[in-house]
């Protein structure tokens, strides 16, 4: 059958057939958890192949999205040849509650247009891999014009599904940035900001509005005592 509810919650449910019972608990309308705030990096370890990293607490005036710091992954793929890969990891692997839907984190891109990716450990211990950004396509001229990877520069939300018939409990082990053509090798840092487990069905609006077109335009020296101000705002 179908179990629904009007409102978040928790509770179990039985069933019952001849002389066999069992019971589980449902929740319904949690609301996100964050797995890691990056208020500290005492729980993370450097992970490298092909390449040299290094990971740290930022500050501001270091890219930091919410709190007082978030994490830094320094890194330098030059002059290696073959698939090069740093990575953040948790030691030991950060629990997960319930049965999340999906598992987010907020990312400084560099625009390195090299692949994201991360993996947690399942109930029964087994690795499944997931890919934050889609893999780079062929290079064509240069790496920046590449498609896909870490494509952008500045904070941006990336999520993935979390399959729902994953063995629980579940537990996050490593986020890490790969490179498998040489020519695209660099020396860069990306941070990390909130990682989070989410439980509702759809996702959150974690871009929001956005000014435009302000006027007085930023930076403007204002001069008389009623200065007009105005922009437009844009979902």
């Amino acid at each position: 059958g179908t179990i629904s509810g009007a409102g978040g919650g928790r509770g179990s449910v039985g069933a019952t057939v001849g002389s066999a019972s069992a019971n589980a608990r449902v929740e319904i309308g949690k609301a996100p958890v964050v797995i890691d705030s990056f208020e500290d990096a005492n729980s993370v370890r450097i992970a490298a192949s092909r390449a040299s990293a290094n990971v740290s607490r930022a500050v501001r005036p270091e890219p930091v999205r919410s709190g007082s710091s978030s994490l830094k992954l320094t890194y330098d793929m030059r002059n290696q040849t073959g698939i090069s890969a740093a990575s953040v990891r948790w030691e030991p692997p950060k629990g997960i509650e319930s049965r999340p839907l999906r598992v987010g984190v907020w990312v400084w891109g560099d625009s390195s247009h090299h692949d994201l990716r991360g993996n947690y450990r399942d109930g029964s211990g087994a690795i499944k891999v997931v890919n934050f950004t889609q893999t780079p396509g062929p290079l064509l001229s240069t790496c920046e014009r590449r498609r896909g990877g870490i494509d952008w520069v500045g904070w941006k939300y990336l999520e993935v599904p979390i399959p729902r018939d994953v063995l629980v409990p579940i537990r996050w082990e490593r986020l890490y940035v790969v490179e498998g053509n040489d020519r695209c090798d660099n020396a860069s840092a990306i941070f990390f900001d909130d990682l989070r487990a989410g439980y509702l069905e759809s996702s959150e609006d974690t871009t929001g509005p956005r000014l435009r077109s302000t006027v007085p335009p930023p930076g403007a020296l204002l001069e008389g005592g009623r200065p007009r101000g105005g922009g437009t705002l844009k979902r």
